[in-house]
């Protein structure tokens, strides 16, 4: 018999002695506990950022009179949607505890015409079934500062590291817009 029928059938043996024999917990391999958790957290330190800004607009009617006062015109808008780019710095932590952030934002809006409807004397003169159409554009620059509340400290110390997860913030800001009515009419 050669070497190799041999190893072949001490390979079969092997096999089917495997599937006859029990398993027992020591043979599955262990797997070990995770390690635990860093006595420290580490803090995000400042840096530039840039990003967008996804909104919904509404924006109030316009109302307008004519030079006589006898006619007044209003248009409402349907909700619009606003997309802006922002660019900004955040610093470091000061404290341990709270991080300023400081951008600048650009946006454009263009909410559509829900209705226009004029009114003379107090009654309404609208046509009655009439499509109104048109839109309300706008630009906006914003400059806008955060203070952002770091709690991996707290919720190291505590004990507690869901709240790691939150990032609370304050913020102002301050801007300028321009609003443009473009297209207005009833058909």
């Amino acid at each position: 018999m050669s070497t190799r029928a041999l190893s072949i059938r001490l390979c079969a043996a092997a096999a089917a002695s495997a599937a006859i024999l029990p398993a027992y917990a020591a043979d599955i391999p262990s797997r070990l506990p995770p390690p635990p958790p860093p006595s420290f957290v580490a803090l995000q330190q400042g840096g530039f950022y840039i990003g967008t800004r996804q909104a919904i607009s509404f924006a109030d009617p316009t109302k307008f009179t004519s030079g006589a006062g006898a006619t007044t015109f209003e248009t409402r808008y349907d909700a619009g949607r606003q997309m802006g780019l922002i660019a900004g710095y955040s610093f470091a932590p000061m404290f341990g505890l709270v991080s300023p952030r400081v951008e600048l934002e650009g946006s454009f809006g263009n909410p559509g015409v829900a209705k226009h409807s004029v009114r003379q004397g107090g009654v309404d003169i609208s046509p009655g079934k009439t499509d109104s159409f048109g839109e309300l554009r706008s630009y906006t620059g914003l400059v806008n500062g955060f203070l952002n509340f770091n709690l991996g400290q707290v919720a190291a110390a505590r004990g507690m590291p869901w709240l790691a997860r939150l990032s609370p913030f304050v913020g102002a800001g301050i801007g300028v817009s321009q609003v443009t009515l473009r297209r207005q009419g009833i058909s």
